[in-house]
């Protein structure tokens, strides 16, 4: 027995073995199964060279890419808001947003029982640059209440009572705005779906989760920063007060 015909690419014996996946599995699982049956059933040798293409190799080409580009549009978010906060204290509170949305985006696939793709990552993308402005309007907000000579606690809690309404009409306005890109069936469904998805389930859940978690975490940060400040403003009293004493003595000039 031998081959009907042999293909040759760049001068080099190839054979392509394709298959397709069942609707609903995992591309991650089923290339571990194949990688395991590789080892298993096909004999290193000198010479035998096997890669892997298809949908797998774009979602490892193009996975890591993405993650590049999530990390630096985080970047660039925190940095915008560091330049107007002028402080790096409240972007970072701002920033929790973002993972209390991916909550949302898991629990909407699970719902639906469609797995992750590499648009999905993009819907993330948009979605790290949406979720934060919950976040800014609830911390703004906060910070002018304190200013206004309110307390930590009783900033926050203001602040979540009057923010309410706002948040809410921009969450509903955009996630009802694109109901239609994530559930709608058509030509391009497949690939605008996912998009939709991620930022429809990841902005509902977040900013629910924004109204309640924020405030916390803004107490917490700012009363630690707060006692940081005390001390150190004590400690410098400390010394302004040895140092009058000692002068009041004579000792030093």
């Amino acid at each position: 027995m031998g081959p009907v015909s042999i293909i040759r690419e760049n001068q080099t014996r190839t054979v392509h073995v394709t298959a397709g996946n069942k609707p609903g599995t995992s591309l991650n699982k089923i290339s571990v199964k194949i990688e395991k049956m590789i080892r298993e059933e096909i004999p290193a040798e000198e010479g035998l060279i096997i890669e892997f293409s298809g949908d797998f190799a774009y979602l490892m080409k193009y996975g890591v890419k993405l993650v590049i580009i999530m990390l630096v549009s985080i970047f660039l978010v925190f940095g915008v808001m560091a330049s107007q906060f002028e402080s790096f204290l409240d972007p970072i509170i701002i920033l929790f947003t973002i993972p209390l949305s991916l909550i949302g985006v898991v629990l909407l696939y699970i719902a639906t029982g469609e797995m992750f793709n590499i648009l999905t990552a993009v819907g993330l993308i948009m979605l790290a640059g949406i979720i934060v402005n919950n976040g800014i309007v609830l911390v703004d907000y906060t910070n002018l209440l304190r200013k206004r000579g309110l307390s930590i606690n009783d900033a926050c809690i203001e602040a979540g009572g009057n923010r309410l309404r706002p948040i809410l009409m921009t969450t509903l306005t955009t996630v009802l705005g694109l109901i239609p890109m994530a559930f709608f069936p058509g030509e391009a469904a497949a690939l605008v779906n996912p998009i939709g998805k991620a930022v429809v389930g990841g902005l509902t859940v977040g900013a629910l989760l924004t109204l309640f978690l924020i405030p916390v975490i803004y107490a917490i940060f700012n009363k630690s920063s707060q006692k940081h400040s005390q001390k150190k403003e004590a400690k410098k009293q400390k010394l302004r007060e040895e140092r009058l004493l000692l002068k009041s003595k004579g000792k030093i000039k």
